[in-house]
């Protein structure tokens, strides 16, 4: 179809003359103007020359003088009419030179303008000439090759423009005008219509001037003539004429009623103006008639339609100069309506790139009058949202079109920029505050939205790292710096915190983006957009701009764009604010300046593309101290931020607190330090409402008001007449919730429906579900609501918590969480247990609510019990807060046993018998924390009566003479006398301190029966436990007491104990006693809060010998703790200990039948489980935790009449009941001390129980002794028995006094020391050996000797020789590394066996290794190699040891050079003196002699230290003692325990001693996590085991097996050892079994995959209700594996069949997993599982495979291998992972093995290919050798394989042609057939047939391969020895490998004595020596090889000669006379005289 015309509309090209023009050469119609009068008008400077010869006003300019006609002095170039091109020439300037001539004519200030210009762009102000040149080039660049003029600025002008019209015919008329003054940078932002700054009239003659400009040029179409109006002088000036429709046309159609397209195109058609509708509308005549008009004189002169203005949108910054950038459109929400109209460019989810105009959008409104137009404007743009990457100025013009200026019309052109350059804030900012709130928040949800995705992103990827909680956040925000910290406290919910003041936030995220935030009691629509170096946050429309902290020294660029030019030199200097660049910015030029003054470096090209941020360039600043900090805001929020925005209904206070508490236990956070009073404050709401009985209420009328009209109006009714009463009988205490009656409401109506309508029933069901809930929960009663939530929020803290207590590291626990649960659930346990600060705090506020109750349910014990038994350091402190609950509700309260005593008391008065009270004060002990109570009862006798129990009690030990009752004033009170030590004492309660007046303590005093006799007082006082601190109280007391402290000595007063009373909790007391001057009263701390008269019963002052603090604690009031510690003379400490008192008072029962004794013993394990109880809780304290050689004493002070044996037994059994606790809790002395009856004697014992090194390794020493009644006791060795729960080597030394504890145990602070850091103290190691040599004994079900281990520890001699310790000091060691020789009488040997143990001691330098170490280490291990024993380490180190030299770090001194902050270091020198002495006896520093100033200095060149050992002389002993490590592994057996850390060279130590046993705490390291931690730069690894772990060493084949302790460890090597020769000389040794030899092997492998060690030691199978054990191939309970963490696909161990010890290697069947954890260093890393498949080797496994079978061999063990691989696994990654040369290795490792290996097929088993290779029988044959059983398969390929090869489609057809005669007849006839239709169909039948009998061939082919690979053919080509059946392989195979030992062992001896033979002939040499014997049976060689003995190895002592006469005789002659003159050199002259004899 062709094109008849164009319209171009009003871009570049609408105003192009060659558009026109060429579309006019090709017959197409233009709509728009002719190419002449486009040229004409269209350029600027012609325009305004054709301006000035019509007429028309012009601003002065550079063509000002030009004066033309039209047309005549006008010329016609290629047809068209123009300005001649020398008139052209004349009103431009070509240089800068013309420029500043023609604006020195024109005058300042000017517009340079380019004529090709447009949209601000080619255009610039110049106010000075000074500027010009870089003004005018900036012109030039915008608008290159374009002609420049220069034109007067007009100032304060309007911008005033003329919408012309004109047809074909010469006619033109203007459509009113319209005013664009409002601008910036010269382009329009505002435009109205029509114009109303000016009179009518005057603006007639701007469009009377407009016509004629366009009919003098023959203009056509529409166009616009644009003027300059001054309102001053009311003048205009012709500016330009656009000769094109312009964007704001609307403004004209509106007030016209004109639709000026369509008009174009009209005219464009040919239609005359006075015939288009539109116009004769407007000129008010007939719209469709055709009656001329007079446009010139109009009949009907036509009227504006109203007003319009119109608003530009742009995508500007009105902030920063209206700077255009670009981005994307997020959302565009515009309606127009009847009077605003608007349209856009760009859609939502569109953009605008940074080449395109920044206007994207134009929004008009119409008004009757300009103020009505003014304020629907202001309505359509408030009502305009836009959203996106780009600031729009809608906001800055609403506030524009509002302001008074524009309202009074009184604007101008330079009115905005003006705005702009003033930075008047035109637009409504938020308030300040809400800005920072909403801005932190947005900013902070970012980041840690971010931060968690990263997180969850790692763990799924195997990381494990600490998840953010809060982040800050900083900006700058009207002119002041914020620093905010935001915290993340929910899903929706932060709190926000800011110098010190801290509120909540709540957030909801709308679908748009955007965030609703909430707080105070507001919510505020949030959006943000960050952009370089700013934040654009719009907070319910308004915006604010958030500055970030700029630096003046690195210019960016905020917009992206292209750099047009530097208008500054690279390098030159630069003046703060210069423009320095020029960037085009979305079709806009700008300029970027400078904000101080400095040397400018430009970083990029001119022409370079920029991206928003790129630098443009760097500043050198002159002064860098001018850039100014932002003041830093000091303001606080405001106190109505902190209103609850949640609702302040109790249901919503509860609904909040609940969803908050919640929060903290999925993990959030909370502000730090607010947290716990945050925390406070939400339990303290939720207690509060959970006890309001208006909260059902509350939330059953909300349920109601939402159901209300859903629900039957009945029920409704009746629900509220509930409510009602409910509410009416609100604080009765016999008020309840009618949840019952409301519940039944609910059934009822749910009954009335009738079974037909049980639609309609499940419907009402549903709806009223939310009032059934509601209901439900209140069932039972409010307070039982409260503990459901309570127990909830518990349970929900231990269900985390629960998953970490299995004692696995915690990556290992969350790894297996990822196992369990989908990762999203994983992720978030882990994050709750790791973000472990405000969840720790809740739960103690949680069991603190929990511990207020009076009594607890079932399952509230049950939690907490949960809660007590975790063991994470995480929630440590709640377990403790949990024990202290248990224990507090284990007790009687305080008020129940109140209850008791008054009730008790109340009898004994009421029957008035002596007895009774009597049998009260026995009993006291029960109540006595509770008598005190009674001091103040109302009744006087039980006043009275309570005084005396208590003195009775108190006193029953101190020979109470007297007791009687007094009163003084109203008073009750006490008089008593005692006899040890004779003394007076008064026991008066009063209210409070201050009642006692003078008068009242001089009665008290009288009462004193003798002045000069010492007196004690008990003042009993009632006060509260909160109300001060006990050192507060104590001062307060002391104070009072210091006050009469002269009265007090005046009466010889002794003590005086204060005794404070209190309902809530157990009397406190404090005891004021002469100082030793005995001029004062000082408190005696050691009694606070004890009965001072039972305290001589404790034995305080053996503890004499410490600084001691009271620890007080709740429980029973039996126990009293006193934390003792010692400093050394430095002021260090260095001993803690815990003592523990108990006193176990009372009386046993006097019922018949009860045993006396065992009360007492079940009271001593009472206090003793208390005590334990006590001390764990105290333990738990950081304050206590390090403590250590914890002493209990127990004194129980009745006298039991039973026998002290018992006694003695009991404890023994208490101490094996309960000794691990003992030993974790750090308890190494006790003492029990007891009175005991026989007859009418009394008799006195003390037990001593001594636990040194733990009772799992050691044990306890229990001793009983009777004690001397005298003063001080005397312990009396005429009654001692001794119990050793195990043996020890050492006795503890005797006690023959109770002296004061002796402190300073140094053996036991190492041991501590040890332990404390997850190992045994060395010098417990062989106690540790002992202890596992008795657990082997009794596994086996023997009975161990009585000595079970000897020792020896070895020590260096002058000559450096390791000979025995010559003295039984243990831990006087230098080194840090101790040996011993152990001789261990074992099950296998029980004559002994001897082993070399090494071990770190960790005590000596953190177990660091120096020269010393080293050389220590090196001689035992030579000493194992030497005597070829087992060489055992104990690895506990740090590595080599790093020191300096302290010497010189003592004297060295620096040199500086520079000043200031330039100082820096120029080296270290000594002075003469110093350098003198360092090197007096030794080279210690290395220094050159230097003069500085005149003053002599050494300058250090090299340190090198006194004393060896401190550097790179340690490494060297590393390497020595690796070298001895790998040459011990070739010729010994070695074996490492790792318990610990092993480090750096420990590391390589057990590496190369190979088999490496680790402790599940211990870590295998070469860099600590710390270290590595500090290389990274950032916090990587938690701790070591992260690195080298079990989790990590296990399971990549370092680690060959792991255990929870040394002694498990321990007991795992000497099990080891049970498999292993004694030495290297020996054989295996050969225990016997108990499982029969001949049975037979009932577990049969099957063809499916199975476990393969069911086949080695037999597994329990279940049929029905049945369980039957199959036996396995070895000896029952034998088979122990290692190395199974690492290439799970092979199966490595050692067993023993019929005693005899083997190594064992097979394969795994089913498919396993590798898994390679995630680096932590790394996190893009990620973990990565790889499935093997089972029956093949993989490079893993076949190394495994082969250092298995390298280890075997080294241990002397013959090797049985279970052979069932079909291959090798050959894809890429297994080829470059190396298998070809793991496979190799295998057979390396077979080719060296020098015992017996017995390969065996097992059933269903198949070896094919490589793998039959490597472990052929050929590879080693004289060690080797293959059996099969009958069900067993081997050949180079698998049937298939074969089959696919050699048995092909062709070959079965043959077989089918040659065995199936129907085949075979119908192929004949198909081949014989010539027709081609028979032939085909011959052939259908053929491949059918074939179809149908092929697969039955090929079933034939696979089994006739199958039988290829029988054991009969393997036997037949003698690739195996012998068919085994299965069952009864265990026998065969016993004595056949019974029998290859024997032989090997003697072929051994044969070999080393005859060199000159082979093996084989050494076997056929043996054979020789038992002639007669069966060969051919392995049962009767094996018997004739034992029988024969004796005699064997007398023939084997015969062959030593032998073997050196055929060594001679195979020496060459003279070889033989070398030899000979060299022995006969040898021998002495004695010697040679015999040997001349000889030869004689």
């Amino acid at each position: 179809m062709k094109c008849k015309a164009v319209w171009a509309g009003w871009g570049h090209a609408s105003e192009n003359p060659r558009l026109p023009d060429l579309l006019e050469s090709v017959g197409i119609v233009f709509i728009g103007p002719h190419g002449n009068a486009m040229r004409l008008l269209g350029d600027k400077i012609s325009s305004t020359i054709v301006a000035q010869a019509a007429d028309v006003p012009t601003m002065g300019w550079s063509g000002s003088d030009i004066k033309v006609k039209i047309p005549e002095e006008f010329v016609e170039i290629d047809g068209r009419l123009q300005v001649s091109p020398e008139v052209y020439r004349r009103a431009c300037v070509y240089n800068v030179d013309e420029g500043y001539a023609a604006c020195k004519k024109i005058g300042y200030p000017v517009m340079i303008k380019a004529s090709e210009g447009g949209g601000g762009k080619g255009i610039r102000k110049c106010d000075d000439e000074k500027y010009f040149e870089q003004t005018y080039r900036q012109v030039e660049g915008e608008v290159p090759g374009s002609p420049i003029f220069i034109m007067k600025l007009g100032t304060n002008c309007r911008h005033l423009e003329v919408q012309v019209l004109a047809d074909n015919y010469g006619e033109a008329i203007s459509l009113f005008g319209r005013d664009c003054s409002v601008q910036r940078r010269h382009q329009k932002v505002i435009e109205e219509a029509p114009v109303s700054v000016c009179d009518r009239d005057y603006f007639i003659e701007m469009e009377k001037a407009a016509v004629a400009l366009a009919k003098c040029v023959s203009y056509v179409s529409a166009g616009t003539v644009e003027y300059l109006y001054s309102p001053e002088d009311k003048k205009f000036y012709f500016l330009e004429l656009n000769p094109r429709l312009q964007v704001e046309h609307p403004c004209t159609e509106f007030v016209t009623d004109i639709n000026l397209p369509a008009c174009q195109l009209q005219v464009a058609m040919g239609i005359p103006l006075s015939r288009i509708p539109d116009i004769r509308s407007f000129y008010g005549v007939d719209r469709w008639g055709t009656s001329p008009i007079n446009f010139e004189n109009p009949a009907n002169p036509p009227k504006p339609n109203g007003h319009v203005i119109a608003a530009r949108i742009t995508a500007e910054n009105p902030d920063d100069g209206f700077k255009p950038s670009g981005g994307s459109l997020i959302e565009l929400n515009f309606r127009s309506q009847r009077n605003v109209w608007g349209y856009f460019s760009v859609g939502a989810s569109g953009g605008l790139h940074e080449f395109a105009d920044s206007q994207f959008g134009h929004v008009f409104a119409w008004g009757e009058r300009r103020e009505k137009a003014r304020l629907n404007l202001i309505m359509a743009l408030k009502d305009l949202s836009i959203r996106g990457d780009f600031r729009t100025p809608v906001e800055y013009v609403i506030k524009m079109v509002e302001s008074n200026d524009f309202k009074k019309n009184q604007i101008h052109t330079r009115w905005l920029d003006n705005l702009i350059e003033g930075k008047v804030a035109l637009a409504e900012r938020p308030p300040e505050m809400v800005s920072v709130v909403c801005a932190t928040v947005y900013l902070a949800n970012q980041k840690i939205a971010q931060a968690i995705n990263e997180c969850r992103s790692a763990f799924e990827r195997g990381h494990l790292i600490q998840m953010p909680g809060s982040v800050s956040v900083d900006f700058l925000l009207g002119g002041k710096k914020y620093f905010v910290k935001a915290t993340m406290s929910g899903p929706l919910s932060f709190w926000v915190s800011m110098n010190d003041s801290h509120i909540e936030v709540l957030v909801h995220y709308l679908s748009d983006g955007g965030t609703l935030i909430s707080f105070g009691e507001s919510s505020y629509i949030t959006y943000l957009t960050e952009e370089v170096d700013k934040y654009r946050l719009v907070v319910n429309g308004k915006t604010a701009i958030l500055s970030k902290e700029n630096d003046p020294s690195i210019i960016r660029t905020s917009s992206p764009g292209k750099l047009v030019r530097y208008l500054v030199a690279d390098g030159e200097h630069v003046e703060g604010g210069m423009e320095f660049v020029e960037v085009e910015v979305m079709k806009m030029y700008m300029t970027l300046s400078t904000q101080e003054a400095g040397t400018i470096r430009h970083t990029k090209s001119p022409g370079a593309i920029l991206e928003a941020g790129d630098v443009i360039a760097q500043l050198l600043l002159d002064d860098p101290s001018k850039i100014q900090k932002s003041e830093q805001c000091s303001e606080k929020f405001p106190e109505e931020f902190n209103t609850n925005c949640n609702g302040k209904r109790s249901d919503q206070i509860v609904a909040h607190a609940l969803d908050a508490l919640n929060s903290v236990l999925q993990g959030y956070q909370l502000p730090e330090p607010r947290a716990e009073a945050i925390i406070e404050n939400y339990i303290n709401d939720l207690r509060k409402c959970l006890s309001d009985p208006a909260l059902p209420l509350v939330e059953v009328h909300d349920v109601l008001s939402k159901l209300s009209g859903r629900i039957p109006a009945s029920l409704e009714e009746t629900t509220r007449e509930y409510l009602l009463q409910y509410e009416r009988s609100l604080g009765s205490m016999f008020s309840s919730f009618p949840s019952a009656e409301i519940a039944k409401a609910i059934q009822a109506q749910a009954d009335a429906f009738p079974a037909s309508q049980a639609f309609e029933r499940s419907t009402f069901e549903a709806k009223v579900l939310p009032l059934s809930e509601v209901i439900a929960k209140y069932e039972h009663s409010l307070k039982l609501y409260g503990r459901k939530v309570l127990l909830s929020l518990l349970n929900s803290y231990l269900d985390v918590e629960s998953l970490f207590t299995s004692g696995k590291t915690e990556l290992q626990v969350v790894l297996e969480l990822r196992e369990k649960y989908e990762a999203a659930k994983a992720f978030e346990i882990a994050r709750a247990h790791m973000n472990d600060g405000p969840r720790t705090i809740l739960a103690l506020r949680l069991l603190e609510w929990l511990a207020s109750y009076a009594s607890n349910t079932n399952a509230e014990k049950d939690v907490m019990v949960a809660i007590a038994n975790l063991k994470d350091n995480r929630n440590s402190s709640v377990a403790l807060q949990a024990k202290k609950n248990l224990m507090t509700t284990s007790l009687p309260s305080l008020n129940t046993r109140k209850a008791t005593m008054e009730h008790e008391l109340t009898r004994a008065l009421e029957v008035d018998d002596g007895q009774q009270l009597k049998n009260l004060v026995a009993r006291a002990s029960n109540f006595f924390d509770v008598i005190t109570s009674f001091f103040f009862h109302e009744k006087r006798e039980f006043r009275v009566a309570s005084l005396e129990i208590y003195i009775r009690k108190a006193y029953s030990e101190h020979a109470l003479s007297l007791v009687r009752p007094l009163s003084i004033d109203e008073h009750s009170c006490a008089l008593f006398s005692f006899a040890s030590p004779a003394s007076d004492g008064l026991i008066i309660p009063f209210s409070s301190i201050s009642s006692m007046d003078s008068d009242t303590l001089a009665k008290l005093l009288a009462a004193y029966p003798e002045k000069e006799k010492t007196k004690v007082l008990h003042i009993v006082l009632q006060g509260h436990a909160g109300d001060l601190s006990d050192d507060a109280r104590s001062k307060t007391l002391q104070e009072w007491v210091e006050e009469h402290s002269q009265q007090w000595l005046e009466n010889k007063m002794q003590r005086i104990t204060f005794c404070i009373y209190n309902h809530e909790s157990e009397p406190l007391y404090y005891s004021f006693s002469q100082t030793e001057s005995e001029t004062s009263y000082q408190e005696n701390t050691l009694l606070r809060h004890m009965e001072p008269a039972l305290a001589f019963q404790l034995e305080l002052d053996r503890m004499s010998n410490y600084n001691i603090n009271y620890i007080p604690t709740g429980g029973t009031g039996r126990q009293h703790l006193y934390f003792a510690s010692r400093k050394d003379e430095s002021g260090k400490l260095t001993e803690k200990r815990i003592f523990v008192r108990c006193l176990l008072n009372g009386e046993a029962p006097t019922e018949e039948n009860t045993d006396v004794g065992q009360y007492w013993n079940y009271q001593c394990e009472k206090v003793l489980v208390e005590t334990i109880a006590a001390l764990d809780i105290i333990r738990e304290d950081p304050k206590y935790g390090a403590t250590d050689c914890n002493h209990i004493f127990i004194n129980m002070v009745p006298v039991i009449p039973s026998d002290c044996n018992q006694m003695m037994e009991n404890i023994v059994l208490l101490l094996k009941k309960h000794g691990e606790k003992i030993f974790s809790l750090r308890i190494t002395e006790g003492e029990v001390v007891s009175n005991f009856k026989n007859g009418s004697e009394i008799t006195r014992y003390r037990w001593f129980l001594q636990n040194e090194a733990g009772f799992l390794q050691r044990g306890i020493s229990v001793r009983c002794f009777r004690e001397e009644n005298t003063i001080p006791p005397v312990i009396s060795d005429s009654y001692v028995q001794n119990v050793k729960l195990i043996s020890q080597d050492r006795e503890v030394p005797e006690v023959k006094s109770l002296l004061p504890y002796q402190a300073g145990n140094r053996i036991q602070f190492n041991r501590y020391f040890a332990q404390s850091r997850g190992t045994s103290y060395v010098y417990d190691i062989p106690a540790v050996f002992a202890k596992a040599i008795t657990r082997t004994w009794r596994q086996k079900g023997l009975r161990e000797p009585t000595e079970v281990l000897k020792f020896k520890e070895l020590q260096l001699n002058e000559a450096g020789e390791l000979v025995p310790l010559t003295h039984d000091k243990i831990g006087t060691n230098t080194v840090g590394v101790v040996v011993w020789k152990l001789t261990m009488f074992t099950p296998e040997y029980p004559e002994g066996r001897d082993a070399i143990v090494l071990a770190n001691d960790i005590t000596l330098q953190n177990g660091s290794m120096c020269n010393k170490e080293d050389f220590v280490f090196r001689k035992g291990s030579e000493l194992a190699r030497k005597e070829g024993i087992p060489r055992i380490y104990i690895s506990a180190n740090s590595g080599a040891r790093i020191g300096l030299a302290d010497e010189v770090k003592q004297k060295f001194k620096i040199a500086w050079k520079g000043t200031g902050t330039n100082t820096t270091l120029d080296y270290l020198y000594l002075d003469p003196k110093d350098y003198e002495e360092l090197n007096k006896n030794k080279q210690v520093v290395i220094a050159t002699l230097i003069n500085e100033g005149g003053e002599e200095r050494y300058r250090i060149t090299d340190v090198i230290g006194e004393k060896d050992g401190i550097g790179v002389e340690n490494l060297q002993g590393s390497g020595m003692i690796a070298g001895e490590t790998s040459r011990a592994y070739d010729s010994i057996f070695t074996i490492s325990l790792v318990s610990c850390r092993s480090v750096g060279i420990g590391a390589y130590l057990v590496r190369l001693g190979q088999r490496v046993v680790q402790v599940e705490s211990s870590s295998i390291l070469l860099t600590g996590s710390q270290a590595l931690n500090k290389l990274l730069g950032r916090e990587v690894y938690a701790n070591n085991q992260q690195i080298g772990g079990p989790q990590v060493m296990y399971h990549n084949g370092i680690s060959h097996l792991t255990v929870a302790s040394d002694l498990e460890g321990v007991e795992a090597i000497v099990n080891w050892l049970s498999y292993v020769p004694k030495d290297i000389y020996s054989m295996v040794p050969i225990f016997k079994s108990t499982d029969p030899l001949e049975r037979e092997v009932t577990y049969k492998p099957t063809p499916l995959p199975y476990d393969p060690r069911w086949m080695l030691e037999g597994t329990t199978v279940e049929e029905g209700d049945k369980k039957t054990y199959l036996t396995g191939f070895f000896d029952k309970g034998s088979w122990t594996e290692t190395l199974a963490g690492w290439a799970k696909n092979v199966v490595v161990g050692r067993a023993r069949l019929g005693g005899i010890p083997v190594g064992v290697l097979c394969v795994e069947p089913r498919t396993t997993e590798v898994r390679i954890p995630a680096d932590p260093a790394s996190l893009d890393s990620q973990e990565v599982v790889c499935p093997q498949a089972g029956l093949v080797w993989f490079p893993n496994s076949a190394f495994k495979t082969a250092q298995a079978i390298k280890d075997f061999n080294q241990e002397g063990l013959p090797l049985i291998i279970f052979a069932n691989w079909r291959g090798f696994s050959g894809g890429v990654r297994d080829m470059f992972g190396e298998i070809l040369k793991y496979g190799s290795y295998i057979v390396d490792a077979l080719v060296a093995y020098k015992q017996p290996v017995l390969s065996y097929i097992p059933p269903h088993a198949e070896l094919r290919g490589g793998s039959w290779v490597v472990v052929d029988p050929t590879i080693n044959s004289d060690m080797m050798e293959m059996y099969a059983d009958n069900e067993a398969h081997g050949n180079v390929l698998e049937p298939d394989g074969t089959v696919e090869i050699k048995f092909r489609k062709e070959d079965c057809l043959k077989a089918m042609q040659r065995l199936d005669q129907d085949y075979s007849k119908l192929l004949a006839q198909f081949v014989q057939e010539k027709e081609k239709e028979k032939k085909a169909q011959l052939k259908s039948k053929l491949l059918e047939y074939e179809k149908t009998y092929l697969p039955l061939y090929h079933q034939a082919a696979l089994e006739f391969a199958n039988l290829h690979d029988t054991p009969g053919r393997m036997k037949a080509k003698n690739v195996i020895h012998d068919v085994v059946e299965w069952k009864n392989s265990r026998e065969y195979f016993y004595w056949r490998l019974y029998r290859r030992v024997l032989e090997e062992f003697y072929v051994k001896q044969i070999v080393q004595n005859r060199t000159d033979l082979s093996h084989s002939q050494a076997i056929s040499l043996l054979h020789s020596w038992i002639p007669g014997a069966d060969l051919q049976s392995n049962k009767a060689t094996t018997e004739q090889l034992l029988e024969s003995k004796e005699e064997i190895i007398k023939k084997i002592h015969s062959l030593q000669g032998g073997a050196l006469s055929a060594a001679i005789n195979n020496l060459a002659p003279a070889q033989k006379l070398e030899m000979l003159a060299q022995f006969i050199q040898s021998l002495d002259a004695q010697q040679q005289e015999e040997l001349k004899k000889i030869f004689n």
